[in-house]
């Protein structure tokens, strides 16, 4: 198997394909710290609990103690406080120094006669539990590895010295390349879960949401607005007229230039693709002004490409909330300005036939 630098930076994908995944790295490890904080919080209060009764243990009483305020503090922090993706992984790597530390001390100062089961383990983990670039996964991995390699050079036991440096070493490696396949795995996942929700949720051709999305989105604009929200349907006129006479390709290059135009006038989270030449958009909590602009744009830009749109705009105050009475009221603006459009063309082809 032949690696690049994909491979390390984003676990064989490409950078534009990390950046579509990042969201659900970042919400994973938001969950797995979580419940990491909170099963090391109970480790940590049944060690100290221990140490209060057994001699085995009591060598680490205070250190059981103080980590176990530290990792409380810290799950309080994971919980309560919503975490940018910078400063999520910021405190993920935080979180497992802690835990690396502690394990090279209970191996090198609390027990420096015993073999370093934690931190072994922790080395194993690790990488299991928290996803990121591998290349920092990796690198993370073997500062600690040889960190703990300098302090039992210097404080461990010379009976079990020797055997500590060389587990913690085939450890590493193990961790090191089981950690690289399961970060590629779960990023190889996401993406192709990102993948199946792109291609059944978007309409290929203009990019924007599809009849889909509309069905299962549309009541959710009505719901989240603060003070109103509008509609706006759109149908572009002439679309199999175009397609017959010029070819596909044009009609298709229509409905990109249409979805364009909605897209930068409502958002791309508000635009729809309803049927093969009809579009809806939603305008939320916009004021008289905002709402009348963003109309006479689109009127404009359908006067410069010949009348090529007929569309209706309806809007609904916060109390009403009624998604469908709202969508019918824009269409059936839309379908009286259709009618108006081709009654129009049907006079200037009979004026134009009359003089003929």
């Amino acid at each position: 198997m032949k690696f690049t630098k994909n491979d390390l930076l984003y676990a064989g994908l490409t950078k534009d394909e990390y950046e579509t995944i990042k969201n659900d790295v970042s919400e994973e490890n938001r969950n797995n710290l979580k419940m990491c904080a909170a099963i090391v919080a109970v480790f940590f209060a049944l060690m100290f609990i221990c140490s209060l009764f057994f001699d085995i243990a009591k060598a680490g009483r205070w250190i059981y103690f103080s980590l176990l305020c530290v990792d409380l503090a810290l799950y309080v922090l994971y919980k309560c406080v919503k975490m940018s993706r910078t400063a999520l992984i910021f405190n993920v790597y935080i979180f497992w120094s802690v835990l690396f530390a502690v394990g090279i001390l209970l191996a090198t100062v609390v027990a420096p006669d015993k073999n370093a089961v934690t931190f072994i383990a922790l080395l194993l983990v690790a990488p299991l539990l928290f996803s990121d670039k591998p290349i920092r996964v990796i690198c993370f991995l073997l500062i600690y590895t040889i960190i703990f390699i300098i302090a039992a050079l210097f404080l461990k036991d010379p009976s079990v010295r020797t055997l500590d440096v060389i587990h913690v070493i085939l450890f590493c490696t193990v961790s090191v390349i089981v950690g690289f396949f399961a970060i590629r795995t779960k990023y190889q996942r996401y993406y192709f879960d990102y993948r199946s929700r792109y291609l059944s949720l978007t309409d290929l051709l203009t990019g924007v949401n599809n009849r889909n999305s509309f069905e299962l989105n549309k009541g959710g604009h009505t719901e989240s607005c603060k003070r109103g929200i509008g509609c706006c349907y759109v149908d572009a006129n002439g679309l199999h007229e175009c397609n017959n006479e010029l070819g596909h390709n044009n009609g298709d290059e229509m409905l990109k230039n249409i979805a364009g135009e909605l897209t930068r006038l409502f958002g791309s989270e508000n635009v729809y693709r309803v049927g093969g030449d009809e579009f809806v958009a939603f305008l939320a909590d916009a004021d008289k002004n905002e709402t009348e602009q963003k109309l006479n744009e689109l009127k404009s830009f359908s006067a410069a490409h010949g009348n090529l749109l007929s569309f209706g705009y309806a809007e609904q105050d916060k109390i009403e909330r009624d998604t469908e009475q709202l969508i019918k009221a824009a269409e059936s603006e839309m379908y009286l300005n259709k009618k108006r459009y081709y009654a129009e063309q049907n006079e200037q082809e009979g004026r134009y036939r009359g003089e003929s």
